[in-house]
């Protein structure tokens, strides 16, 4: 979404708004924790009513997923919702995308099925892992040797960055 810097008109007026509260809280986010988080930009297919009060903005998880939650808590008067809450989604050059830690925990998996003759399933990470890119292919192992119950996606060199650190592991559960 492109936004001029005072939208004063059009379908993305409300839209580029959020997407302003969402860098505003970003930014002072960024500053405090040394990290390098960017808005993406709400949905365009979405349509708010103007809000009548300032934007509040704070972190929430949406589809497992880190993300900046933008609330409006009253609306215009005539407006037919008096109140919303729209997800931002977010990005970050030095973290690693949720995409590749779940995509290594299922070719582990499969390949321990056909080894196995086994019917395992990698499900999503506990919680949205926040880590740091990892500088080197991922590995995969089995939690303590417990076959069937949990992987460990493992980084042993990450980016460089202020707020990771130098090598991490995100559990994902197996069933």
């Amino acid at each position: 979404m492109v936004c001029t810097p005072t939208p004063q008109e059009g379908p993305f007026r409300e839209l580029c708004e959020v997407n302003a509260a969402a860098r505003r809280f970003l930014d002072q986010y960024n500053v405090e924790h040394e990290t390098d988080w960017e808005p993406l930009g709400p949905d365009i297919r979405i349509v708010v009513s103007p809000c009548a009060v300032p934007l509040r903005s704070a972190w929430t998880i949406d589809h497992a997923e880190k993300s900046v939650l933008v609330s409006c808590r009253r609306t215009n008067a005539s407006a037919y919702e008096r109140k919303w809450e729209l997800s931002v989604q977010v990005v970050g050059e030095t973290l690693q995308q949720h995409y590749f830690i779940q995509d290594a925990a299922r070719r582990f998996v499969r390949q321990e099925n056909s080894k196995r003759h086994a019917h395992w399933i990698a499900l999503e990470p506990s919680g949205a892992p926040m880590v740091p890119k990892c500088a080197i292919p991922l590995s995969v192992q089995w939690q303590a040797h417990n076959y069937g119950q949990s992987v460990y996606v493992v980084c042993s060199k990450a980016v460089k960055t202020a707020w990771g650190k130098e090598r991490w592991r995100v559990k994902v559960p197996v069933v």
